[in-house]
């Protein structure tokens, strides 16, 4: 029997902890929902770049979702 299992604590399979697996998840699924609006948000400013009169909007959401985006990726990548 392992040392975790007689102590209470959960480990996985590669020898982290529950809490290190629940952090990844956590960190995924911001990375999936942040992945999907950055590309909604670079498809809006590319049409967007095809109007009579474009607007910068857009462009600052997808700068700001990029952003948001690299640093959840930073954070992640702490738990790969």
């Amino acid at each position: 029997m392992h040392e975790d299992q007689q102590r209470g604590g959960a480990s996985d399979i590669n020898g982290g902890s529950a809490d290190d697996q629940r952090k990844k998840l956590i960190w995924e699924s911001l990375l999936g929902f942040l992945g999907f609006f950055t590309v909604l948000a670079l498809i809006q400013g590319v049409w967007n770049l095809f109007q009579p009169e474009p607007s910068l909007a857009p462009s600052i959401m997808l700068v700001v979702l990029l952003v948001f985006l690299w640093l959840a990726w930073r954070g992640y990548s702490r738990y790969r």
